[in-house]
Order: structure tokens, then C-alpha cells, then sequence
């Protein structure tokens, strides 16, 4: 039986996972922190809820991702001065110095992957990926209105 699209993405999914776990630790990055670095490389000085809405996580995970950042020296919290009670996410100077080597790795791959296409496969798979990505967004707030995010 020929495995459903669902399942090839995921598969791509886990093993793109493998192989950044391995290709970012020289850079001291695990392939689940990556996103919430490459998020406050771009978008500096934002609280964790902000960072867990740009990441599309769970406030649980972000917070593990961000004391482990934090634990590794390559983030720093600082007090909003607007609101004492929230901070703000800062990459360290030593964190943006890694910047370079850990975008270079992401796009090895993403060239090592998409390469391997015709422009015109890569043009019909990006807007397939848009579609996808648009129709997972309604399948998420139809699921949200519905209250249905529990499995029990």
C-alpha cells in the first residue's frame, strides 16, 4: 500500500529533523530549539506567548526551548519596562555570532532538497505547501471552534 501525502510529509518532516539534530549541534542547537532561534534572530524582543504564536507551539515546549537557550547562554531575558511582569527575549552576542553557520546549514538543505526539482516542480510544490498550509489553518480554527483539541 503507497503511503497517504499526509504520511510522506511526515516522514520528510522526521527525517529533515535527524538530519538538523545532527547538522546544528556543532552550532550548540538542537533541532527543536532551531525555530524559536531562527524566530528571535529575525523578531528580537519578544515575550514567550509571542514566541509561542510564531512558532506554532505549545506554551509547555516553548518554555523548555527557552531555558534550554537560556541554560546554553544564547538567550537572555529582560524585564518589559512597560510591564514588570513580563520579559522580553533576546538573542546573546554570542548567539547571533552562530547566526551565519546555522542559516548556511538550513539552506544547504533546502537547496540539497529542492534542487534535486525542475523550477517548474518547485513552483507546483510551493503552491501545493501554500494550499496545504492555508487549508491546515481552517482544519485548526474549524477544530478550535469546535472545542474538539482534546482527545478525550
Amino acid at each position: 500500500m503507497e503511503p497517504s501525502t499526509l504520511r510522506w510529509i511526515t516522514l520528510l518532516s522526521r527525517k529533515t529533523l535527524v538530519y538538523l539534530s545532527s547538522a546544528l549541534a556543532p552550532y550548540g542547537l538542537t533541532a527543536a530549539e532551531e525555530p524559536f532561534y531562527m524566530s528571535l534572530y529575525y523578531v528580537e524582543g519578544i515575550t514567550q506567548e509571542e514566541l509561542t504564536a510564531l512558532v506554532y507551539a505549545d506554551k509547555a515546549s516553548t518554555a523548555r526551548r527557552v531555558k534550554s537557550l537560556e541554560a546554553k547562554g544564547l538567550l537572555r531575558r529582560e524585564r518589559d519596562p512597560a510591564d514588570r511582569r513580563r520579559n522580553r527575549l533576546y538573542l546573546t552576542e554570542e548567539a547571533k555570532a552562530r547566526f551565519a553557520g546555522v542559516h548556511r546549514e538550513l539552506l544547504d538543505l533546502d537547496q540539497r532538497l529542492v534542487g534535486t526539482l525542475t523550477p517548474q516542480e518547485r513552483e507546483t510544490l510551493e503552491r501545493a505547501l501554500r494550499t496545504l498550509q492555508k487549508t491546515m489553518n481552517q482544519v485548526l480554527e474549524e477544530q478550535k471552534r469546535r472545542g474538539s483539541g482534546d482527545c478525550g
